[in-house]
């Protein structure tokens, strides 16, 4: 069998599965998914990507942002529309939508 005492082969036992573990865990911190940088030349969201991006903002920020811009900063969204004079971004909150005006 082996010559090494049964506390001395558990206490070995014990540090190789620590030794595994602690693999495992920085592994699975190393392959973690990264938001990837949103591109400059990436075309502009479409209406329901900005309420879609919009709902995301308020799910975390418990509120809708000040200016459609701040979704731009945040990169939930590329860019946004270019829009017709005279017209701006709003959102409707009976219809939760983000609209033209």
């Amino acid at each position: 069998m082996n010559s090494m005492p049964y506390f001395q082969r558990s206490i070995v036992g014990r540090l190789i599965a620590m030794g595994c573990l602690l693999g495992v865990l920085v592994t699975a911190g190393a392959c973690r998914k990264r938001r990837a940088p949103v591109a400059t030349n990436a075309p502009a969201a479409t209406l329901d990507q900005l309420t879609e991006a919009a709902q995301v903002w308020y799910l975390k920020h418990h509120r809708y942002p000040e200016r459609f811009e701040e979704l731009v900063t945040a990169g939930l969204v590329a860019k946004l529309p270019a829009l017709p004079p005279g017209r701006q971004l709003a959102y409707d909150t009976k219809t939760d939508r983000v609209v033209i005006r």
